[in-house]
């Protein structure tokens, strides 16, 4: 069961990622590239998404390791 937030996270950076890579991937054109004003918020959203991930998984780990018995 250590397992299970690791496996949790995955499932909720899965649609992320896979935007990412039909956007990156099939779509061309300009209406889908980020302007340079835009990655100066989506840079830290996206570090804060990636550290609330990293801190959900680690506290759910903490959590069954504690409450296993």
């Amino acid at each position: 069961m250590r397992i299970l937030p690791y496996l949790l996270v995955l499932a909720m950076a899965a649609p992320i990622l896979a935007w990412v890579m039909i956007n990156a991937l099939l779509i061309k054109g300009q209406a889908t590239s980020f302007s340079p004003a835009d990655l100066w918020v989506l840079v830290p959203l996206g570090l804060c998404m990636l550290a609330a991930f990293g801190l959900l998984a680690t506290w759910m780990e903490k959590a069954i390791i504690r409450t296993r018995g």
